[in-house]
C-alpha cells in the first residue's frame, strides 16, 4: 500500500471507517486496537464531531488545531491554552471557542 496524501482526519471519521472496515473484513492488529482506543475515547458522536469541526471553520485556526479541538474538548480557557500552546488566537476568538465546544458537552 502507498501513501497517497497525508491530511489530519476527526477521530469520529476513523471511528466510521474502522467500523465498516469490520464488516467487510477481519482488521489487523493495529486497526483493532485503534478501534478499541477510539470506542474507548469518544466523547461525542462523529456526526457532532463533524458539527463542531465545520462550526469552528468560522474562526481562523489551522486545521489541525481545529481536530485536535475536537478531540479533546477542552472545557476551560487552560486547557484550549495547553492546545493552542504555538498558536496566539485573541481573547475573543478563545471565548468563541469555548461557546461553541461547550454547545456538544
Amino acid at each position: 500500500m502507498n501513501i497517497i496524501k497525508m491530511y489530519p482526519i476527526l477521530p469520529g471519521k476513523v471511528l466510521q471507517l474502522l467500523e465498516k472496515y469490520k464488516e467487510e473484513r477481519e482488521l489487523t492488529y493495529i486497526e483493532t486496537r485503534t478501534l478499541n482506543y477510539l470506542q474507548t475515547i469518544q466523547k461525542i458522536s462523529p456526526e457532532d464531531q463533524e458539527k463542531l469541526y465545520e462550526e469552528l471553520k468560522d474562526i481562523n485556526i489551522p486545521e489541525d488545531i481545529r481536530i485536535k479541538i475536537v478531540e479533546m474538548l477542552p472545557k476551560n480557557e487552560d486547557e484550549l491554552k495547553t492546545i493552542l500552546y504555538t498558536y496566539n488566537l485573541s481573547k475573543e476568538d478563545t471565548k468563541r471557542i469555548l461557546e461553541i465546544v461547550k454547545k456538544y458537552l
